[in-house]
């Protein structure tokens, strides 16, 4: 068999390695890894100093201690808002005794503390029970909210 050739009849070298290359597997360089003096193994996904650990949504830890209210909520239902309507606005309800109806059909105290983009933390009164408790409600389920200072 012949080798194939270049046009003006030059012969093309065979496929493969380029001449002048040593033989053996290719190197590519030092072996990979941590450098020295880095701890090898997966990385720890522990508390890091400086940064309180605990679930990534909500308050780390549970409800905040000296954010709970200290008396209950005042003692009538107030009339449904027609002007407001949602949730857009309640964080100027933060740490007020705040009324909230939801679509469920639910209406109810609440004590707001954090507000995120889809939910607001806080207490909720238990008219039975008589006691704030600590809450979670869904942004898109409240109807309509009304604070009172």
């Amino acid at each position: 068999m012949t080798s194939p050739q270049f046009p003006g009849g030059q012969n093309m070298p065979p496929m493969g390695r380029p001449p002048g290359l040593p033989m053996g597997p290719p190197s590519f360089g030092p072996p990979m890894g941590p450098p020295s003096g880095f701890p090898s193994g997966p990385p720890s996904f522990g508390p890091s100093p400086g940064f309180p650990s605990g679930p990534p949504m909500g308050p780390p830890g549970g409800p905040p201690s000296g954010q709970m209210p200290t008396s209950a909520p005042p003692e009538f239902v107030p009339f449904m808002p027609t002007w407001q309507q949602g949730s857009s606005g309640i964080h100027s309800c933060l740490f007020t005794n705040t009324y909230i109806w939801t679509f469920d059909g639910a209406n109810f105290w609440f004590f707001p503390i954090a507000v995120t983009r889809d939910q607001i933390f806080g207490y909720r009164w238990s008219s039975r029970n008589r006691r704030w408790s600590f809450r979670v409600v869904n942004r898109r389920n409240i109807i309509h909210y009304q604070c009172f200072r």
